[in-house]
């Protein structure tokens, strides 16, 4: 069963998009990309022992919001931007 999440885990970090921001984490998605062999048995495990416990790393909580223009250039700071949520990426490949 590890065994299975564990490629579960390298797939999906095989298959990020590099071109993606990171989120409050800072871990660039090519980092993680690149590393993905190396580090989806310890990723695989954090996991499984965040399930366990039913607590996730506050860290994978959060998201850093950013204003981003919906016309350009934007005239009004009400109505012309709207907000990008970036989330760390370990919280997405835990949700798939």
């Amino acid at each position: 069963m590890n065994s299975l999440l564990n490629l579960h885990v390298e797939y999906h970090l095989l298959h990020l998009n590099i071109h993606k921001s990171p989120g409050p984490d800072r871990l660039p998605n090519w980092l993680l990309k690149e590393f993905a062999p190396l580090i989806c048995d310890s990723v695989a495990a954090i996991f499984n022992a965040s399930v366990r416990e039913g607590c996730v790393p506050r860290i994978w909580k959060s998201a850093q919001v950013i204003p981003a223009p919906k016309v350009n250039p934007p005239t009004s700071r009400e109505n012309d931007f709207k907000s990008l949520s970036l989330h760390p990426t370990f919280a997405k490949v835990l949700e798939k």
